[in-house]
């Protein structure tokens, strides 16, 4: 990355928060269609190859040195994922035992079919596969942490009722409402940490990865998932990650040189 180009989200960021802190509810109810196709596809289907890149580096790292917290990892998260799909399509349903087998089933499968991977190609990206993993975890605990931790209601939870929004600031502590900060729009954001690991660079590869980050932004409003201030600091978190954890692991010398760019 050329120096000091990193700060220029963090610029449009704290401007977005600005609008934010006086026009969250407004915009809200502007972008509010919840029934939109675009919308629907977002929240249950384009983030499925995001998330099933952590099974996936389980899968690899577990390739690499058999160690059994990844194959572990690779089981839980693959299980976790399952179970979040089903629910999103079948919210009604109440016995979830009865699909486990059906899980159980896929994981087997899904395990057989990444084991076809050559060898070689778990060695190639053994780095970005530690990278990706490393930031995405990351991600997810503090994403949960400060939707529990602030307590904000969603906006189609207030059923036309203002008197409970409350702005981005006001931290409510755990009520069982996790609207702050938006998890979609922070897993969407790992989609960045290509540019890092596998030396993606070409205008193009950056402008399809900004256009998806920036789409998931704006249907998370259409469904009324969450605000405006929501959606900035769940991609503020993933790029932070992204940024220290890259530093981290490759060193200051990443930074004014061309090997890799985000």
């Amino acid at each position: 990355m050329k120096k000091y180009q990193w700060c220029i989200p963090y610029l449009a960021v704290v401007l977005g928060m600005f609008i934010a802190t006086k026009y969250d509810l407004t915009l809200a109810r502007w972008f509010y269609h919840p029934n939109q196709p675009l919308g629907i596809f977002f929240e249950r289907i384009a983030l499925l190859p995001i998330e099933f890149m952590i099974p996936i580096c389980f899968f690899g790292l577990f390739q690499r040195n058999q160690h059994v917290v990844n194959g572990a990892g690779f089981v839980i998260s693959t299980l976790i994922i399952l179970f979040d799909v089903f629910k999103y399509w079948f919210p009604m349903h109440e016995v979830w035992w009865n699909v486990l087998p059906v899980f159980l089933l896929v994981i087997v499968l899904f395990y057989r079919l990444l084991h076809r991977i050559p060898m070689t190609l778990w060695d190639k990206h053994e780095q970005f596969l530690r990278f990706y993993l490393t930031v995405a975890l990351l991600t997810l605990a503090l994403t949960f942490g400060f939707k529990s931790l602030w307590g904000r209601v969603r906006f189609r939870e207030m059923a036309g009722d203002d008197s409970s929004f409350t702005p981005w600031y006001v931290v409510n502590g755990y009520n069982n409402h996790h609207s702050f900060p938006s998890a979609h729009t922070a897993m969407m954001s790992l989609i960045l940490c290509r540019h890092m690991g596998l030396k993606m660079t070409t205008v193009k590869q950056k402008a399809v990865d900004g256009v998806l980050v920036l789409a998931m932004m704006v249907t998370r409003m259409m469904m009324g998932a969450h605000f405006f201030s929501d959606v900035l600091i769940g991609f503020t978190i993933t790029y932070t990650l992204i940024l220290l954890i890259d530093k981290m692991m490759y060193g200051s010398d990443r930074y004014g040189t061309t090997r890799y760019h985000i």
